[in-house]
């Protein structure tokens, strides 16, 4: 009986190693488990880390990954300075719409330069703040007027250094809570149309037809009142390539209009100095970015990105960043909860009203407001026709304010040349 009994126990043993190797074989010819990635596709997969804590993140500087110090796929914890104002969405075949800001370290010179830029702002700030009471000469107003060219130009131009900034994929990105005025890059041909411009020709059509026009949009500009400052003055022939005597005539009588709508937008701009220098400083106070500390694996820069900033002013960036859920969420749902509105008005001092309240005159910013929220715009000016927008839904133009410009007629007896109307920034 002993005897009968071993010999089973050893075909059960013979058994159950024969089925382990059939195990074990199956596993090694079977394809390994499906991973979570977080960002599939021809960069690699990398696991998702928003479940693990914080303290899998290794503290890491912007310098040390722009020198690319770490491998792909780390973790790491970085504080950096977003720039919302240099977003980036992409879209190819197949894939999803991603979004993309750049970084740099919060003590990099492109903040120095901002600190720079707000010197000068605040020492342009006294010289015209009397200006309403007591207006400046000429000379002192564009004396004036050209040191704020500058300081725009500056703003403009400045942008986050390629050799040391960051690109960050933002995870829970939502396009329907902003409105930003995306720029197309075309990343496949290269367009190869030439726009003339009939005021650079010296043909006598062309240039008949160049004051013409000059003529008709000064008219329109000149029944504008107040004037819409945001509408350009027309573009005027080269004199000197004048050679018949009545298109002198004209040309002389155009430049005569040219410089009225001149004066009568520079009167009108003395009084609107210090708003002008209010916007200049929400526009430096975008670029500034916001410093957060980014929860991320560290991954290659993604094609479509790596090609847009190759044909953009800001050059090829070498470093990327996926963010992820852990240390408190993402970026965007942090920061993109409330946005402020900033109404300018032409003329200014017009009255502000949301769903029904009186919030202030312009020049004006509300406190916080819900992005997402539905609200009734008003916006009046005694003698003035009236902005009604009647459900308007609140979205933020990438930064944390935004700007809403109005222009209000002023009533008359003859319909306006321009209606009441307002500009969302973004739109």
């Amino acid at each position: 009986m002993m005897m009968k009994w071993i010999t089973l126990s050893r075909a059960w043993r013979f058994a159950a190693f024969a089925f382990a190797l059939s195990v074990v074989f199956a596993a090694c010819q079977a394809e390994p488990p499906p991973q979570s990635c977080t960002r599939p596709g021809n960069d690699g997969c990398f696991p998702d880390p928003s479940a693990k804590p914080t303290s899998a993140f290794a503290p890491t500087s912007v310098q040390a990954l722009v020198s690319h110090e770490v491998a792909k796929g780390a973790l790491v914890a970085t504080e950096m300075m977003l720039l919302p104002d240099t977003a980036i969405k992409t879209w190819s075949e197949g894939d999803q719409e991603r979004f993309y800001f750049l970084a740099v370290a919060p003590d990099d010179e492109y903040e120095q330069k901002l600190a720079e830029m707000q010197k000068e702002l605040e020492a342009l700030s006294p010289e015209c703040a009397n200006w309403t009471t007591v207006p400046p000469d000429k000379d002192i107003f564009e004396k004036w007027s050209r040191r704020v060219g500058a300081l725009q130009s500056l703003l403009q131009d400045h942008r986050p250094p390629a050799d040391r900034s960051v690109v960050v994929e933002l995870m829970d990105f939502e396009p329907g809570k902003l409105e930003m005025n995306w720029q197309t890059v075309s990343l496949d041909f290269e367009s190869m149309y030439r726009f003339s411009n009939s005021c650079s020709s010296l043909e006598e059509d062309s240039i008949t037809t160049c004051i013409e026009n000059a003529k008709a949009a000064l008219s329109k500009l000149g029944g504008m009142d107040p004037p819409m400052l945001s509408n350009p003055l027309p573009e005027l022939p080269w004199e000197l390539g004048i050679k018949s005597g009545n298109l002198r005539t004209m040309f002389r009588n155009v430049v005569t209009d040219y410089n009225f709508e001149v004066e009568r937008r520079r009167s009108f701009r003395i009084g609107e100095a210090p708003t002008l220098l209010k916007k200049l400083q929400r526009v430096l106070g975008a670029k500034k970015g916001v410093t957060r500390t980014i929860f991320g694996t560290v991954m290659p820069v993604p094609d479509l990105v790596t090609r847009t900033n190759s044909k953009s002013e800001i050059g090829t960036v070498n470093a990327c960043v996926l963010e992820s859920g852990a240390g408190g969420g993402s970026f965007f749902k942090s920061y993109y909860r409330t946005v402020q509105y900033c109404f300018e008005s032409t003329p200014l001092g017009a009255e502000v009203r949301i769903d029904g309240a009186t919030v202030g005159t312009t020049p004006f910013c509300t406190g916080e407001l819900k992005i997402g929220s539905k609200i009734k715009l008003e916006v009046s000016m005694t003698g003035h026709l009236k902005v009604v927008v009647a459900r308007h839904k609140v979205r933020s133009a990438g930064a944390h304010t935004r700007e809403v410009n109005c222009y209000l007629p002023k009533k008359s007896d003859a319909p306006p040349v321009a209606g009441p109307q307002c500009d969302f920034e973004g739109d």
